[in-house]
């Protein structure tokens, strides 16, 4: 068991000032969120690493034109390439979220925390709307620096890269691709999905640690199971949210330096306080599938103009990054 202290729950209380007064409910329920989750800590455990398969040898780069007129057709989308799917694949089905062992390896994350940090303490950088401002930032990056290129060759042109085309085809569109810093005096964001409820899987995000994460960093804690039909509902009825929050069991994800959380954008989960004095970094970056329509859901992704502009898919990233 995870043992979290009162104390963590009590430094998430109210500071004295906001750049935004609207925020205040937010920072309110996150707190009472935390409070709820503190009761019951025998429903809390880490999020646990599942094996990277082997990278594939062969890999096709295709347009799924067929998918395509079949979903004009109804109106919906497809889900995923057909064909058999990996564990890892069926995890992130089954309950919404998977770590994966370290993607990159010391020496690039090193360099990629440091472009980020330099980034987020530069005067004017892009930044995207986050969920509570205050001491959390959410960097848009492009992709021209060396450290972002080498650190997304390493992860898309390896087994990560295989579970994404799993899940959502080599036609599948970069929706974001950003570092989200969260500072000392960060607050305890409310749960929340990424994007509205549909019946197929819209989009895929991936989270990496720039740094070891404890659970005083502020960690996002993830409900699995989640993402499928009805809890977005529950959440956001004031009658059994709280139900919702004592009753289902909930991950904190504390991943070491390198390592993944890959999960489905429906999933319920919120970043949660940094008590520490240290920065928690965490590069990220996802894809939607090509059907999806994110004006749909509950977010417009953070990604740099020229990119959205651009709509590059899985593929050809994997081509602009390998070495």
């Amino acid at each position: 068991m995870l043992v979290f202290p009162l104390l963590a729950v009590l430094l998430a209380g109210v500071p004295a000032s906001y750049k935004a007064e609207k925020e205040l409910p937010i920072v309110n329920r996150g707190i009472e969120e935390a409070a709820l989750m503190l009761d019951q800590r025998h429903l809390q455990s880490e999020l646990v690493l599942t094996p990277l398969p082997k990278v594939r040898k062969v890999r096709k780069v295709r347009i799924n034109t067929k998918a395509k007129a079949a979903n004009k057709k109804t109106g919906g989308f497809a889900s995923s390439s057909s064909g058999p799917q990996s564990p890892l694949a069926k995890g992130l089905r089954i309950a919404g979220v998977v770590r994966i062992p370290s993607v990159l390896s010391t020496p690039l994350v090193e360099t990629l925390r440091s472009h980020c940090l330099s980034i987020a303490d530069a005067p004017y950088p892009d930044l995207s709307n986050v969920l509570l401002t205050l001491n959390r930032s959410d960097l848009r990056l492009p992709l021209k620096d060396p450290s972002v290129v080498s650190a997304l060759d390493a992860i898309l042109n390896g087994a990560l890269g295989d579970l994404i085309e799993d899940v959502l085809t080599a036609d599948a569109v970069l929706h974001e691709l950003a570092c989200l810093v969260s500072d000392p005096g960060s607050q305890r964001q409310v749960l929340h999905p990424d994007v509205g409820f549909t019946s197929e899987l819209g989009i895929v995000t991936c989270f990496v640690a720039l740094q070891d994460v404890s659970e005083s960093m502020g960690p996002t804690v993830f409900m699995p199971g989640t993402h499928k039909a009805g809890f977005k509902e529950l959440l956001e009825d004031e009658e059994t949210r709280d139900e919702l929050i004592t009753g289902r069991p909930s991950s904190l994800s504390l991943l070491n330096l390198g390592e993944c959380a890959v999960f489905d954008g429906r999933i319920l989960h919120a970043g949660t306080a940094n008590v520490s004095l240290e920065r928690r970094a965490m590069f990220y970056f996802s894809f939607r599938n090509p059907e999806f329509n994110p004006a749909s859901g509950t977010s417009q992704g953070s990604l740099c103009r020229e990119l959205r502009k651009e709509g590059v898919t899985l593929a050809e990233v994997r081509m602009k990054c390998k070495s």
